[in-house]
């Protein structure tokens, strides 16, 4: 069963996180029709980072100090690929129907999105903010293309519900409740989920996003994460618990005992799953106590140019360096 959405660090983490015993944590990483060969190249470059140094780009670069970039695989190659175990036929056409529906969904926020951009970039709305009128900026807001949630949440419900019971249901319930923010789709697609697929591994996208529960009406949003719990795949269960540890940790109302023990609870869910996304989760607030500190030297970065050639943040020491992280969704 598959794992999709628009986000592109769910499915950067599929690889990585995918749980134990199941083979499609490779098609979260899309690449529609492509050989596994293909699909393991793309995994692999999706599953860690690729470190772009100035030495490649030397041509037409004036000289200067070496900029690094670490670049990650932009989303759009991340749409999500169906791995669905049903007779072919229905695979192709739960398949050509789910990728229709993202594909329509995502148009119309591309869309939305653009005519935002060019608003806030016109002379328009640079004079409207420096008269302070907010309520013509509010009016001229709301008259640009908006997504229509709720339509896309019918279609990719109806889908759900023509595929219900089968395998081949799942992605369009996902998508209902990481992407459509419609808490009457989001109600309908947690109910099937509980009645159908509350062992599927799949629902570590959910489990990894535990305010999802919160937007789920109280009865469903209870009995979710009461599977998630006790789900039989192990990387499920422990981000769940690691979710409700966090909430400890974090709450004013804890005390430093409590929230020591939190910790270290955290910290053993974390030895039980080494290199997975998990453990670098709940490790990284003490590798940034311990490593990341003004005035501590910089941990070593290693990866490949984009000639393929290895080199190390450490092959640049005395040099000044620029390190520019980031993403493309």
């Amino acid at each position: 069963m598959p794992r999709w959405g628009s986000n592109p660090t769910l499915h950067l983490e599929a690889v990585e996180d995918r749980p134990e015993g199941t083979e499609h944590g490779l098609n979260s990483l899309g690449g529609h029709g492509m050989e596994p060969s293909s699909r393991r190249a793309l995994a692999e470059d999706a599953g860690g980072v690729r470190i772009e140094s100035g030495k490649a780009r030397e041509a037409g670069r004036a000289k200067g100090a070496p900029m690094i970039k670490i670049r990650w695989i932009p989303a759009v190659l991340l749409t999500s690929g169906l791995a669905i175990a049903q007779e072919p036929a229905e695979q192709s056409a739960a398949q050509r129907e789910y990728e229709t529906l993202v594909a329509a969904y995502s148009k119309e926020s591309n869309a939305a999105a653009r005519a935002q951009r060019l608003f806030y970039a016109s002379e328009e709305y640079t004079r409207l903010t420096e008269a302070g009128d907010r309520d013509a900026i509010t009016k001229r807001t709301a008259e640009l293309p908006q997504v229509d949630r709720k339509a896309h949440a019918e279609a990719f419900l109806a889908a759900a519900k023509r595929y219900e019971g089968t395998d081949a249901a799942l992605p369009f319930m996902l998508w209902l409740l990481i992407d459509s923010q419609d808490p009457t789709s989001m109600a309908e697609a947690a109910k099937m989920i509980l009645a159908d697929h509350k062992d599927s591994p799949e629902l570590l996208a959910v489990a990894r996003r535990s305010y999802l529960l919160s937007r789920i009406p109280a009865d469903n949003g209870t009995m979710f994460r009461k599977a998630l719990l006790e789900s039989p795949h192990p990387l499920v269960s422990a981000w769940m618990r690691y979710q409700d540890l966090r909430t400890r940790i974090s709450s004013p109302n804890a005390s430093a005992q409590e929230r020591e023990q939190a910790q270290k609870t955290a910290e053993q869910i974390a030895a039980a799953h080494p290199g997975t996304l998990l453990a670098k989760t709940i490790m990284g607030p003490r590798f940034v106590e311990e490593r990341l500190k003004v005035g501590m030297e910089a941990p070593d970065i290693v990866g490949e140019d984009l000639d393929r050639v290895p080199f190390r943040l450490s092959d640049y020491r005395g040099k000044v360096v620029v390190l520019d992280f980031w993403g493309d969704w």
